[in-house]
């Protein structure tokens, strides 16, 4: 992989395109300088870490795509951005916790309220404003995903995860699971919608992003900029 020099590459050992000498970077905060040949082109001959810095950018870039989403969602109606949504939680609470460690070092969520709504003699589940008790102590972002959220004698309870997941592979996303089918189209149809952004919001909260003005200075104002230009 080719790297440019003055950035904070990660722990590795760089060797220069020009004149091959190495440069080692011993921790994820040194920065690559320019080789005393002059050339600022390095490759990175052995497999490394992203830098703690390189996982707040990616941290800021899930969260600004969040918001955007959300907008786009509950603002515009665009109905498509829901598995936007669940795609970026699923990266950001499910697949790497490097990711949201970058801000929270253990990262905890409120439980949900344990009250459930009878929907139909088939299914109970917790409502969407139920899924954060603020009054309890928050537990472990691990066990906050494993909560079941969601009961019918036709499967298997689901849990949090579950939702994400359901929403993350509608129409196409990058992972394919092998859930039920029926459970699969219950977090869709039920009560996934209304789960995405409650979590998304909860999420952008608690990381200490703020929403309205994020949209105002991400989105609408380079729109009107766009406009007037």
């Amino acid at each position: 992989m080719k790297c440019k020099a003055g950035k904070k590459w990660g722990e590795n050992t760089y060797k220069c395109t020009k004149c091959g000498i190495y440069k080692t970077l011993e921790n994820n905060e040194e920065i690559l300088e320019i080789c005393s040949c002059g050339n600022d082109e390095f490759e990175a001959p052995i497999e490394f870490e992203r830098s703690d810095n390189g996982y707040r950018e990616k941290l800021d870039e899930i969260i600004r795509i969040l918001e955007v989403s959300i907008f786009l969602c509950q603002g515009l109606e665009i109905d498509s951005f829901y598995n936007v949504i669940a795609v970026q939680l699923r990266i950001l609470l499910c697949d790497n916790s490097r990711i949201i460690r970058s801000r929270l070092q253990k990262p905890k969520l409120h439980p949900h309220t344990g009250n459930r709504f009878k929907g139909t003699s088939d299914y109970e589940s917790i409502l969407s404003e139920n899924l954060f008790d603020k009054t309890k102590m928050p537990i472990a972002l691990d066990k906050w995903l494993k909560q079941e959220v969601a009961w019918s004698p036709h499967w298997e309870p689901m849990d949090v995860k579950d939702v994400i997941d359901a929403w993350a592979n509608k129409n196409g996303g990058a992972h394919i699971d092998s859930r039920v089918p029926e459970k699969e189209m219950f977090a869709i149809a039920v009560s996934g919608k209304d789960y995405l952004i409650a979590i998304a919001r909860y999420v952008i909260e608690l990381l200490g992003y703020d929403l309205h003005s994020d949209i105002l200075e991400h989105l609408l104002r380079p729109y009107n900029n766009l406009l007037n230009s």
